[in-house]
């Protein structure tokens, strides 16, 4: 059975954590809270996406912009923020 992509995602971040040493159960925390932050953004976006209200659609989105802040300040204090790590390719690339 192919990993669904909330587990690959938990997988890589815990990974990550394992690298950096951080293995106490206050980062293991912050991943559970990361991933109902995860959870949290699905169904808002499912609502996003059936409601006809425009009014829900708005209070929606904005609570949406409140975990991604949330989640990324979790990547932040973990030190395993996304945006800084180089793929494979970007690092083959020579300028």
């Amino acid at each position: 059975m192919a990993a669904t992509k909330k587990s690959r995602i938990r997988d890589d971040l815990r990974q990550r954590m394992k690298q950096k040493n951080l293995t106490s159960a206050l980062y293991e925390a912050q991943l559970e809270q990361y991933m109902a932050y995860y959870d949290q953004l699905q169904n808002l976006n499912k609502v996003i996406k059936t409601t006809d209200s425009q009014k829900i659609k708005i209070e929606c989105m904005k609570e949406t912009r409140q975990i991604e802040k949330s989640m990324q300040g979790i990547l932040k204090w973990m030190g395993v923020d996304p945006a800084e790590e180089k793929t494979e390719a970007e690092e083959n690339y020579d300028l």
